[in-house]
């Protein structure tokens, strides 16, 4: 009677998702970057993938070529609550992270995470990404790492016009073809000059 009720009052996902918070401890179990302490929320994602290490799985190896690349300077615009900039300020330990998030409840968690995981004085928890400050965090750095998921607006911030230095670094972006026809096409002309252009369907 009591199973019966809760599930006719909770969620069909409710109970499963504590029980994999349950057994993970809040700590990613698998993929790149297993052994990160997590929060208690996700920002515009599902929570459960990325404590199961599962989430954008495909991007694995991509994630493993920038720490084999040790880079100094990682800028993750559209952080959420720091999955990838913690991540990597994680696996990277020289490595000064930029993390760019729109919302005040992202930098909230993306704050808590990093001192979880001891990264607080190289995570730089920042609110919104125009140009010019894409220009500023990538400075002179030789070894700058974009990171970019900003639901359509990648077309205008990766502005190799208005960010020259963008030729210099390492780009991962996420294209939002639904929200704005063309972005991938213009993204992978703008940066053909400069740099290999690789496609990874989304999982």
């Amino acid at each position: 009677m009591v199973k019966s009720i809760l599930r006719s009052i909770l969620p069909r996902s409710y109970l499963p998702g504590v029980y994999v918070r349950k057994r993970t401890g809040m700590q990613v179990m698998g993929g790149c970057f297993a052994g990160l302490s997590y929060v208690g929320d996700a920002v515009g994602s599902a929570l459960i993938p990325k404590l199961l290490g599962t989430y954008e799985r495909e991007l694995g190896p991509v994630v493993d070529e920038i720490v084999r690349g040790s880079f100094e300077e990682i800028i993750d615009i559209g952080a959420a609550e720091g999955y990838y900039a913690v991540g990597l300020a994680r696996l990277l330990p020289d490595a000064r992270v930029h993390a760019f998030e729109m919302t005040e409840h992202g930098r909230a968690l993306l704050s808590e995470m990093a001192i979880a995981n001891g990264v607080a004085d190289r995570v730089l928890i920042k609110g919104k990404c125009d140009a010019p400050d894409l220009r500023d965090c990538l400075g002179s750095s030789e070894r700058p790492v974009v990171i970019c998921d900003v639901e359509g607006h990648e077309g205008k911030l990766l502005d190799i016009g208005l960010v020259p230095s963008l030729v210099r670094a390492f780009v991962l972006v996420e294209i939002h073809e639904t929200l704005c026809p063309g972005v991938g096409q213009l993204l992978s002309s703008s940066f053909a000059d400069s740099k290999a252009v690789r496609e990874r369907p989304g999982g």
